[in-house]
């Protein structure tokens, strides 16, 4: 059996575009743009998203393309990436190959409701995440799609005229050390391929984990505007206003469950200690909490236990069953599923990992949100205040003088004060956080 990227690569193919115009019917374009000799590196230079020098173009339309993809063994691959469309929603995934530069680039393209007839380039927003070669397809399918499906209610409930996407590139790692002003040639001609994929599919995207943020100021500076929130960017890198809003909605949820005190004196046990786990740890310690905190990088880990007076270091494998008052997962999301919940000793899960819960669909989140709240845990789901740093895109992206105090003041009224709000909604009706903030949202981008 082969992955689709494999069968890609067999069969002389450069990209695979998947529609799914109605529930559960597909439609299938198999193709060649470009010859395999182009030099991406000159990409925004010679030659133009829609205008790629091809000498043999070929199109294979439904009823072709799965034919011939079947021939190439990836029946059952194939099959499986249409289960995991169908189940989220998505509406289109375009699968991109480059054999020679060893670049699989995945857009998972969920919903463009909110983003049609934006005024702008980008229809859809999200972020790049990179896989190693080793992660198998499947997996890094099934990471995108749930992604990409919280991305467009993350961007609906911030408010901001972009549907939900995401990328994910399986390949080696781009050495940020040698993208500096003089890459070399085979540098600007991975980094040309990725800016002709965003630039192509009308997407606004920024860096996420395995991505270095460095790398986008390479983007921007050799191919595209369309990429933000790198280190040289006028707001800076997205890690801070992303924990601002996690902690603004903790702040907010620790108020509607334990009053005034707030978290102060509380246990929070803190998952991941980057860019968003680490400021995260700074602001739950500002507010007098009582901090566990726990990182794979051991060095990371014990600079910031030097700098937090009484913050304890969390055993490896303890998380997330320690005993504690607050959960925040800032790593890898998929952590919670119905045999985790029924071991858990915490009253609140609030973090900055992406799509906590170990669901596909909103109404398999759902189902998990009720096990949570049959224990009396306190949780909503991360794409309710997990928005800092898309904000912070938005403002860099469509302000010509972007304003940070502007971001920040967005970040306390949609995190906190929308937090606030939806505790109190869902309460009224009887319903737990996340089936409130799905009726709220739904109808705005199905």
């Amino acid at each position: 059996m082969s992955s689709l990227y494999e069968a890609l690569a067999a069969g002389g193919f450069t990209s695979l575009l998947i529609l799914q115009p109605t529930a559960g019917s597909f439609r299938l374009r198999l193709a060649t743009e470009w010859d395999e000799d182009l030099d991406f590196s000159r990409f925004t230079h010679d030659f133009h998203r829609g205008l790629l020098p091809c000498q043999a173009p070929r199109v294979l339309g439904d009823g072709v393309a799965r034919a011939r993809l079947e021939e190439l063994g990836a029946r059952e691959a194939l099959e499986r990436l249409l289960a995991g469309m169908q189940l989220g929603a998505h509406h289109a995934v375009r699968c991109e190959c480059h054999a020679r530069l060893a670049l699989c680039v995945t857009t998972y393209l969920h919903s463009f409701r909110v983003g049609r007839n934006n005024g702008a380039h980008g229809l859809y927003a999200g972020g790049l995440r990179r896989h190693e070669v080793s992660t198998q397809e499947a997996l890094v399918f099934q990471d995108g799609l749930n992604l990409s499906r919280a991305m467009s209610y993350k961007n609906a409930a911030a408010g901001l005229p972009f549907g939900g996407c995401k990328l994910t590139a399986q390949c080696d790692n781009f050495p940020i050390e040698t993208y500096g002003y003089a890459p070399t040639h085979e540098q600007l001609q991975r980094l040309g391929y990725l800016a002709w994929v965003v630039d192509s599919g009308n997407l606004v995207t920024g860096p996420d984990m395995g991505f270095a943020p460095e790398l986008i100021d390479a983007l921007q500076r050799h191919f595209t505007r369309h990429m933000v929130c790198g280190p040289g960017a006028r707001l800076g890198h997205t890690g801070a206003p992303t924990a601002r809003g996690v902690f603004r909605a903790l702040e907010a949820a620790a108020e509607v469950r334990w009053g005034a005190s707030g978290l102060s004196g509380r246990v929070v046990a803190i998952q991941g200690l980057g860019s968003v786990g680490s400021v995260l740890a700074r602001f739950a310690h500002e507010a007098g909490a009582q901090l566990l905190l726990s990182d794979v990088d051991q060095a990371r880990e014990r600079s910031l236990l030097e700098s937090l007076p009484g913050s304890q270091p969390l055993p490896p494998g303890v998380f997330p069953h320690v005993k504690c008052d607050v959960l925040a997962p800032c790593a890898f999301g998929g952590l919670f599923d119905p045999e985790v919940i029924s071991r858990l000793e915490c009253q609140l899960i609030y973090g900055g990992a992406n799509n906590q819960l170990r669901a596909s669909s909103p109404k398999q989140e759902l189902e998990l949100a009720a096990l949570l709240a049959a224990r009396d845990i306190l949780t909503q789901p991360d794409w309710t205040y997990t928005m800092g740093g898309v904000l912070l895109g938005f403002e860099e992206y469509l302000h010509p003088e972007p304003s940070l105090a502007r971001v920040e003041q967005r970040i306390d009224e949609v995190c906190g004060g929308g937090t606030r709000t939806l505790l109190e909604r869902a309460k009224q009706a009887g319903r737990t956080p996340a089936a409130q903030a799905y009726a709220d949202i739904s109808p705005r981008i199905a």
